[in-house]
């Protein structure tokens, strides 16, 4: 959800949250991956490349707005959410994430390259 009021958020720093809480970051890759993999209906033989591609950074607008931005697997985008900086928020926000790159992956009808082989 981009700067949903409008506001300042393409003046937005941002870092990668790694280089902030290394564990909240390893988590949510994690997190974001496995959700995203099953959903998706994609093989777990895929998720180190997954991993590979995720991340997951942080921003504050001069205002002062927290934002948490992925990139996500598969090129399926760098979505930004305003972001609290909990820990629940965001999960909530990561699962968001997951669901809906894998309903896009999964509506698209192409083939990924990661599907499992169903013998």
């Amino acid at each position: 959800m981009d700067d949903p009021d409008g506001g300042d958020w393409h003046q937005a720093e941002f870092h990668s949250l790694e280089s902030e809480d290394p564990a909240l970051a390893d988590e949510l890759a994690s997190r974001l991956v496995n959700r995203f993999l099953a959903a998706a209906d994609l093989s777990i033989a895929h998720r180190t490349d997954a991993l590979r591609q995720v991340v997951v950074q942080v921003g504050k607008t001069p205002q002062g707005v927290g934002i948490l931005r992925v990139r996500l697997p598969l090129g399926e985008g760098d979505p930004s959410y305003e972001w609290d900086g909990s820990h629940e928020a965001a999960r909530q926000i990561i699962d968001s994430m997951a669901d809906v790159a894998a309903e896009t992956i999964s509506g698209s009808g192409f083939p990924t390259g990661w599907e499992p082989d169903r013998e």
